[in-house]
């Protein structure tokens, strides 16, 4: 009898299985010093995508999310990013 999780596995698409493997690669890569751009660029995501999944982590583990985000290098306004949503 299958486990639990290859029961899952086994339900997902093959599109479910592409983005859910991204979000955990994404989740991983946020634990290093990468800028949200460079974790974009790496696994061909948009930095907005990158962003709320660090969020969502944040909002997960109590932590309050900051006014500020890091972008690129450099540490810029949230109100400086229209398309930046939250």
């Amino acid at each position: 009898m299958m486990d639990l999780k290859a029961k899952l596995f086994y339900l997902l698409t093959v599109k479910e299985k592409v983005l859910l493997e991204k979000r955990l690669k994404v989740f991983r890569l946020l634990k290093t010093n990468l800028t949200y751009r460079e974790i974009a660029k790496r696994l061909k995501l948009s930095t907005t995508t990158v962003v709320n999944l660090n969020k969502r982590l944040k909002l997960r583990k109590g932590i309050r999310v900051k006014t500020k985000l890091k972008y690129s290098a450099r540490i810029v306004e949230k109100k400086s990013l229209p398309w930046v949503i939250g």
